[in-house]
């Protein structure tokens, strides 16, 4: 019996050490990393892009473009697939909310480009929330 609870904690314990980051830098620590800008945004459109090409790296995805950019960006987007499914879903809710209603969006996007959905261009950032204006 004792033999069996000493493997058992010895397996517990690789385990955990096996799960641990090797960075040392932990998800919320990433997460902390990320930067993220606002900006009021006047809707010019809405889209919702689904790509069935292989040859290019590219993600389904929203976006909203906006009829007063800031700076070089003028669009932000959200991937439709993995973990970002629901947010996109809900970001598209309030945009066409928006746009119906007459409203602007204030759009929180992270500021680092590498983060980007796949295919977003040099104008475009990741979306990280929104906020419906006046």
């Amino acid at each position: 019996m004792k033999k069996k609870l000493l493997l058992m904690g010895a397996l517990i314990f690789i385990f955990t050490f096996l799960s641990l980051p090797l960075s040392g830098i932990t998800p919320r620590m990433a997460q902390a990393q990320v930067q993220v800008a606002s900006h009021q945004c006047i809707i010019s459109n809405i889209a919702a892009v689904e790509v069935d090409r292989t040859d290019i790296q590219v993600e389904n995805r929203i976006y909203v473009s906006c009829a007063n950019p800031t700076g070089v960006i003028s669009s932000f987007a959200s991937a439709l697939g993995g973990t970002n499914a629901g947010n996109a879903n809900r970001y598209l809710v309030m945009l066409n909310t928006a746009v119906a209603l007459g409203k602007t969006v204030k759009v929180f996007y992270d500021i680092n480009s590498t983060h980007n959905p796949l295919g977003c261009q040099a104008d475009c950032r990741k979306i990280t929330g929104l906020e419906l204006g006046p």
